[in-house]
């Protein structure tokens, strides 16, 4: 069981065999965003709103989807420019 959850967490943050900027900050993105959250859980439990929290996820959470997509296209693109893996979307073939 640990291998796979070794083999998930390595899946976020390599890419190749390699580490991978763009995925570590969307990564350090998306765990910012459950910290803040949690954070925003227990301050309603004692009655505390924090004002600016839409603020907060919409940049952390959205930055971090929009970032995974912008990781694609950076991999996509640069993959077929450099000569890197290739790519999992194959051209169909013509009968």
């Amino acid at each position: 069981m640990w291998a796979k959850v070794k083999n998930f967490l390595f899946g976020l943050l390599y890419e190749q065999n390699e580490p991978s900027l763009t995925r570590l900050i969307i990564a350090s993105a998306f765990m910012l965003f459950i910290l803040g959250t949690i954070v925003d859980i227990i301050l309603a439990i004692y009655g505390i709103r924090w004002p600016n929290y839409a603020t907060f996820s919409t940049i952390t959470g959205g930055g971090a989807m929009a970032g995974k997509v912008g990781d694609k296209m950076i991999n996509t693109f640069t993959a077929q420019r450099y000569g890197g893996a290739p790519s999992i979307i194959k051209n169909p073939k013509k009968d």
